[in-house]
């Protein structure tokens, strides 16, 4: 399998993620071994493929469940709720964000809705700061996407201005260089996250 998946990775583009060479091919990265390593082993590219899959497909499906779940519970509580959530667009982004507070998922990783994050008195974890700050940024028309970083064995997501010049992660609204955005978004956790994605 490893051969015919070296072979089949001879063609079409390539992408450099730090010195390494991948190639894509049918929506898959495969290096010069192929997706494992000589042990047998995944290799880091089958882990980027699976988190993309994880990050694009599991996780809003999951998510959407989550939240139906939780509103059928409070749908009492939807009308106090969109006030809030219309009032918070005349804050800026600094105060939005102090008013979050990080709290560790459980059930599983999720993204919850905005509604849901305001019901939840602004506490989630970081899918949840990257969400509603996306919010506010579309809010004032500025683009905005939230991306994930990852290292071995843990991942965060951030909120990132399309013009690369702010990230929100958790609580803290950080100024970027866009010319050397990746660079310093990795560099503000000291290393700890290798790919974003």
């Amino acid at each position: 399998m490893r051969m015919f998946l070296s072979k089949v990775a001879q063609g079409g583009e390539e992408l450099f993620l730090g010195d390494k060479k991948f190639n894509y091919i049918n929506n898959f990265f495969c290096n010069s071994d192929g997706l494992f390593n000589s042990t047998g082993e995944i290799t880091t590219t089958m882990k980027i493929v699976a988190r993309k899959f994880g990050v694009n497909f599991a996780k809003p499906i999951w998510s959407f469940i989550r939240n139906c779940w939780f509103w059928l519970f409070h749908l009492n509580d939807i009308k106090e709720v969109g006030r809030i959530k219309a009032e918070i667009k005349y804050l800026s982004i600094e105060t939005l964000m102090e008013r979050f507070v990080w709290k560790e998922d459980i059930a599983g990783d999720w993204t919850p809705w905005v509604i849901t994050i305001i019901r939840q008195s602004f506490s989630d974890d970081c899918d949840g700061a990257a969400a509603l700050a996306k919010f506010w940024f579309k809010e004032h028309g500025i683009e905005a996407e939230i991306l994930n970083l990852y290292s071995e064995k843990e991942g965060h997501a951030v909120c990132v201005t399309k013009n690369r010049e702010t990230m929100v992660t958790n609580e803290r609204v950080v100024d970027l260089n866009p010319t050397c955005w990746e660079k310093e978004v990795l560099e503000y956790f000291h290393g700890k996250y290798e790919v974003i994605i």
